[in-house]
């Protein structure tokens, strides 16, 4: 039973080992942040570097543009209409890199454009430090209804120098609104503290269950 116990402890600690916590709403995002919304800008108009007085270039892995897109102007929901951030043009891409000026530890937006059989089914996040190591990730299945209307953040032991959002899909831009991005006014637990408490745990139910000797 106590080998049982230690082993559900263990496990646990390598779950949470990988130093995020997913978060499912802008209110969970607890510290100083920035809400960039896109209605600034001119639909259609390229926005890759836009927001870098705001701290966030927006990258694709092919180098073409990010745009500013009226997703409300095609009947769907937005968070906040009506421009969304958007991978269009040919070719789509289904992924798209926030690079920040300065190091962040949590993220979020709204996300999108999951526009039902055919489409895809699940969206990814994923955050990198400052070498480019791969931080963490959280991922969100999709309602399929193409409106930008689920979330998807996280937040991160490791101070975040990049995030990537990438959909599972092979030809659907990924279409994203209410980019938050910020230092978080909670403390995660480091995973090496959550080995120690975990592994803790067991001795002292040990100690406290073990008869007092007479």
């Amino acid at each position: 039973m106590k080998l049982f116990a230690a082993g559900m402890l263990l496990s646990a600690a390598m779950t949470l080992s990988a130093g995020v916590v997913q978060i499912g709403s802008p209110g969970a995002l607890t510290g100083s942040f920035t809400t960039i919304n896109f209605d600034d800008a001119v639909a259609g108009s390229t926005i890759n570097n836009r927001y870098s007085a705001q701290g966030v270039q927006l990258t694709r892995d092919d180098g073409l543009a990010v745009v500013a897109f009226d997703w409300a102007g095609l009947g769907f929901t937005t968070s906040s209409g009506p421009n969304v951030m958007a991978t269009t043009g040919f070719p789509f891409s289904t992924s798209a890199n926030f690079i920040f000026s300065n190091p962040v530890n949590e993220i979020g937006m709204y996300f999108g454009n999951d526009q039902g059989p055919g489409g895809y089914t699940m969206s990814t996040l994923f955050a990198y430090d400052a070498s480019n190591t791969l931080i963490g990730s959280v991922s969100v299945n999709t309602n399929n209804n193409g409106s930008v209307d689920q979330y998807i953040g996280l937040l991160s032991t490791v101070t975040i120098a990049r995030a990537r959002i990438e959909n599972n899909g092979t030809q659907l831009a990924v279409v994203v609104d209410d980019l938050a991005f910020g230092t978080s006014g909670t403390s995660v637990p480091e995973p090496s503290t959550l080995w120690l408490t975990l592994l803790a745990a067991p001795v002292a139910l040990y100690r406290r269950r073990r008869p007092a000797r007479m």
